[in-house]
């Protein structure tokens, strides 16, 4: 007698691997769970027992609140020359640049420029200018920018202008130089290819 089909999906045996284990997904649960919390707990270590790391800026430029900065170090340091108290102040202000000027009680003041010299004119005023241009910003951005960080007035149209006109004297030097680098290169090549293909053709008469 022909089973119907309700029974032979009961008669069916179920085939293929037998399903995992809830103790199994219960032990991988728990150790995740303990990883967390050990990396919880590591991480709260490393916040509550975190320190600062000095780095070694060799090269680079920072923005420092002059005011802030200099007043502290007023009352950290002494003059290394009589032991007496030291002052910070500026002089030269051209742009973004400036004359940091060291002042002592019984000493003479001393006085350190705030950026390299490229012909008397402060590095920083023609970086600021570089990277400008190559976002697409112009004097009146470098003026907005700097009166929106609260720093020095910037400086006029005329300087920007000789300034785009330097840059731009630095860039096609450096690009002459580095065509004609690339043609010099390229010429050498084609000798080299020139003359391997000469030696190849006399060697081949010789195997006739």
């Amino acid at each position: 007698m022909r089973r119907s089909g309700s029974d032979q999906k009961g008669s069916r045996k179920i085939s293929g691997r037998p399903a995992r284990s809830k103790k199994r997904i219960s032990s991988n649960f728990n150790m995740s769970e303990n990883a967390r919390e050990t990396t919880g707990t590591s991480a709260k270590k490393l916040r509550t027992n975190s320190t600062e790391v000095a780095i070694n800026a060799a090269q680079g430029y920072r923005l420092i609140s002059f005011l802030f900065v200099f007043q502290s170090l007023s009352e950290m340091i002494k003059c290394k020359t009589c032991g007496g108290n030291v002052t910070f102040s500026e002089s030269s202000i051209r742009g973004l640049g400036f004359k940091l000027v060291v002042n002592c009680d019984k000493c003479d003041p001393r006085y350190k420029n705030s950026c390299p010299l490229i012909k008397n004119a402060y590095e920083v005023n023609r970086r600021i200018v570089f990277a400008m241009r190559l976002v697409g910003v112009g004097w009146e951005g470098i003026r907005k920018f700097c009166g929106i960080m609260d720093l020095p007035k910037v400086f006029d149209k005329r300087t920007y202008y000789d300034i785009v006109n330097s840059i731009h004297v630095a860039s096609q030097a450096v690009v002459n130089s580095v065509f004609s680098a690339a043609a010099a290169e390229e010429k050498n090549l084609t000798e080299i290819t020139e003359n391997a293909d000469k030696r190849g053709f006399k060697g081949g008469l010789h195997w006739t």
